[in-house]
């Protein structure tokens, strides 16, 4: 009777048995120990600071905007015309 049962499913016992074993490979060689992606509070703290000061210390010079250089820009705005506008809402079934 084991025999005959053996027999009948040893194609499933066979995936069941190369499944296992992948998942064992890989747990045990791929999947390494978690990683902690938390930093601690003040170290953000910290690095915002920083951010903030690099920010405060930039200067910007005015007198670029009062040059002739400048004031020969040309604007080459193009002007979009208007366009239909579709359904209310997109999503609804059509009729």
């Amino acid at each position: 009777m084991k025999e005959n049962f053996l027999q009948k499913n040893r194609g499933t016992i066979t995936l069941i048995l190369i499944a296992a074993v992948i998942f064992w490979v890989y747990t045990v060689f791929f999947r390494g120990a978690p990683k902690d992606f938390t930093q601690p509070t003040n170290l953000i703290g910290k690095s915002a600071i920083e951010m903030l000061n690099r920010l405060n210390s930039i200067t910007l010079d005015g007198s670029v905007f009062s040059s002739p250089a400048f004031h020969e820009l040309k604007d080459f705005e193009l002007v979009l015309p208007e366009q239909p506008v579709g359904r209310s809402n997109p999503f609804a079934p059509v009729r």
